[in-house]
């Protein structure tokens, strides 16, 4: 038997569409709204703005709402003009990723050319923010565990100050960001939650907030995404922006230090915890096999001892369980591919194939006596899992 749809077609004019409440234009007062969102996160709106930042939206979206918001928070600002025009080849930068140091060229050049304190690059949607400040005159690259410690302890400590830090707020953060964050947080009592890497779960862990006693405070991740008021379920780039320039502004002029040297408190107080990233590029289906051979083999045959470190807990995302000694407990995160590894000195490392790219990434994070020690257990973990890795065969 034979079945056939007829379907009849009605053709509607826009004008009627729009009338008949199919057709919705957003028109400039939604651009309005958002940045009103985005300013209302300031603590001190109506200090003024000694520090020059130059901007660069490296080709992307930001480029007109930026502008726009800097001008409207009254930061003085320059933008690097040849970046400020929407080009799909991005022919100005070799990568347009602001957590490429390749992407500052031109924001350091003209930074150096006006004497900018700041040099602010968002990528081209405009969720992701990279920072640089001016320190002892040279320019210097914070990654983005460095950027959301800075945002989170000036966010904890001044909202403290004015009084209106939550009962209950939350910190947000993900299974490879580093702990630094999340121990200033804690020593402020608030609850820390790490989901999986993705802002889209932190998003998501913001509506399950709704309804309850507990506030959305701060979330973020090590891939230079973050996000204050949760109005904006996704990392945003121009929220970032506002609140790091008010933050570097204010530790300018109430104490005469840059954000590196804030950074560098924060290391004295809470420890000096250091991360680093390694992408094994692994491309092709031969490639797809040998990550999957890699992922199984540390599942079966799970280190004991890392940088002269014992290997005290794992936590294995596809089969959601945490194994620590002879207890194992659920996970109650989705379940993914990832596998991470705890050392006993509060180091960690993790495992997770890309999901956009033939890579394998290796996440690292330490805490050290000093800086230094901590970066040299950074270069033997890194050596130590590269020659684990290094002996998988398909």
């Amino acid at each position: 038997n034979q079945v056939t749809d007829v379907f009849s077609v009605h053709v509607m004019s826009d004008e009627a569409m729009k009338q008949d409440g199919y057709l919705h234009i957003l028109d400039g007062t939604i651009d309005t709204a958002y940045l009103e969102l985005v300013k209302s996160i300031r603590l001190y709106p109506k200090a003024t703005t000694t520090i020059k930042t130059v901007f660069t939206p490296l080709h992307g979206t930001s480029a007109e709402l930026g502008s726009r918001l800097l001008k409207e928070c009254g930061y003085p600002f320059e933008a690097v003009q040849e970046q400020m025009v929407h080009d799909p080849s991005f022919s100005t930068v070799k990568s347009p990723n602001p957590e490429n140091p390749a992407a500052f060229e031109h924001a350091i050049q003209l930074g150096k050319k006006v004497d900018a304190d700041l040099l602010i690059a968002t990528d081209p949607d405009a969720d992701r923010l990279g920072v640089a400040v001016k320190h002892q005159g040279e320019y210097v690259l914070l990654t983005g565990n460095q950027t959301g410690a800075i945002l989170i302890r000036y966010l904890l400590e001044e909202k403290k100050k004015l009084g209106l830090l939550p009962q209950k707020g939350v910190v947000f953060n993900t299974v490879v960001t580093s702990n630094l964050g999340a121990k200033i947080a804690r020593s402020f009592g608030f609850e820390v939650i790490s989901t999986l890497t993705g802002f889209k779960y932190i998003g998501e862990q913001a509506r399950f907030l709704e309804g309850t006693d507990k506030t959305f405070f701060f979330g973020y991740e090590e891939s230079y995404g973050y996000v204050v008021n949760d109005g904006v379920r996704d990392k945003d780039s121009l929220q970032a922006m506002a609140l790091a320039i008010e933050a570097a502004n204010f530790y300018w002029n109430q104490e005469h230090k840059t954000l590196v040297d804030v950074l560098e408190d924060i290391y004295e107080t809470y420890g000096n915890y250091r991360e680093d990233l390694v992408n094994i590029e692994l491309a092709g289906m031969e490639g797809k096999k040998r990550i999957d051979a890699i992922m199984e083999y540390f599942r079966q045959h799970s280190p004991k001892n890392v940088a002269g470190f014992d290997i005290v807990a794992t936590e294995d995302y596809e089969k959601r369980v945490r194994q620590e000694g002879q207890n194992t407990t659920a996970l109650v995160l989705p379940i993914s591919n990832v596998l991470k590894f705890f050392l006993s000195d509060g180091s960690w490392f993790v495992l997770r194939p890309s999901g956009t790219e033939p890579k394998l990434k290796v996440y690292i994070g330490v805490v050290g006596v000093t800086g230094e020690a901590a970066l040299s257990t950074i270069a033997k973990i890194k050596s130590e899992v590269k020659a684990i890795i290094d002996t998988v065969v398909i």
